[in-house]
């Protein structure tokens, strides 16, 4: 009889700890209501897939070793293979007829997509570091380049980029987003550097925000940041004022990739798959969308209710993300 009150004695403890543990997350956090994603289809890339990015019925994967790997994906539920192109692809994006693709040590190529099923490479050029991401803004092409920080690349004529200038982050650059005339670089170890590329020749850094963690990836709209900074989840933080960004949030998880599509925040969460989070206010309560990938989620790109996971060795998984 003794042992079995002691027994009790103990189970009960354990609730009691664990409803303090959760009145007490309750206090410390905004509500959560979480909900499932469901997967559509897949598509088993040959290599390992880094980034991904649709155009119409298109979708564009840097497929590591494999290159990029171009599939059709007007039947959501069943990608077709259409073509691929020789490189190390690791991040990929599509303007207009163009697809501009980070490979690696071998920098930057331009490849005409005009006719998927045929794409035509148009040129290479070879930055000094190992291009990671990039991002375009008109005639300009921004490469996160590693160890070489970021590399300003004019791309005015497709078949012939120039150099335009440079900037040396203190990390590693591993992804890019401009607005305006600023770019926001996800700089590894270093965090968040924002660099001033009004006149590309010569950039000029206006601030940074280096919290734990290490940066993968960046995107950014109108005043905010979001930075995904691997185990240490994704942070948003407020770039009104460039001198001085401050930290407003962290939605914990893991977080490879983010892409930011009106007021849902898109995450690619490595081994956790994707997190979709409704924060028109981040204060108010958060609406997560989340699906087990099975392999590692490292990019997603969206189009209308569906999202398309660039998702390691598992290639590409096209998910449903509508709000049920």
């Amino acid at each position: 009889m003794n042992v079995l009150r002691r027994i009790l004695f103990v189970c009960l403890g354990g609730i009691c700890s664990f409803l303090v543990f959760s009145l007490i997350s309750d206090i410390s956090s905004p509500a959560i209501a979480k909900t499932n994603a469901y997967l559509i289809g897949s598509f088993d890339t040959p290599g390992y897939a880094h980034g991904v990015a649709v155009a119409g019925t298109k979708a564009y994967i840097a497929d590591g070793a494999r290159g990029l790997q171009i599939v059709d994906v007007s039947t959501p539920s069943k990608p077709k293979f259409l073509s691929s192109v020789p490189s190390d692809a690791r991040c990929v994006t599509i303007v207009g007829n163009m697809a501009y693709v980070a490979t690696g040590a071998s920098g930057l190529q331009i490849i005409d997509v005009t006719r998927p099923s045929d794409p035509k490479l148009l040129s290479s050029f070879e930055t000094p570091g190992i291009s990671v991401g990039v991002a375009v803004v008109g005639t300009t092409a921004y490469v996160a380049d590693g160890s070489s920080g970021l590399q300003i690349i004019d791309i005015s004529k497709p078949s012939s980029p120039t150099l335009l200038g440079g900037f040396d982050t203190l990390g590693s650059a591993s992804g890019v987003a401009v607005v305006g005339a600023t770019a926001y670089v996800a700089d590894g170890s270093s965090g968040l550097q924002i660099i001033n590329v009004s006149n590309p020749s010569s950039p000029i850094l206006l601030g940074s925000l280096d919290t734990p963690g290490y940066a993968f990836g960046v995107a950014a709209v109108g005043t905010m940041a979001y930075l995904a900074k691997g185990e240490r989840g994704l942070q948003v933080i407020d770039v009104s004022t460039p001198l001085k960004p401050k930290l407003l949030d962290n939605v914990s998880g893991d977080a490879r990739g983010v892409t930011v599509v009106g007021a849902r925040v898109y995450i690619a969460g490595g081994v956790d798959g994707i997190q979709v989070v409704d924060v028109p206010r981040w204060t108010q309560t958060r609406h997560i969308r989340v699906y087990n990938t099975p392999g590692i989620a490292v990019d997603v790109a969206v189009a209308g209710t569906l999202a398309y996971v660039a998702d390691g060795a598992s290639g590409l998984q096209v998910v449903d993300v509508s709000t049920p």
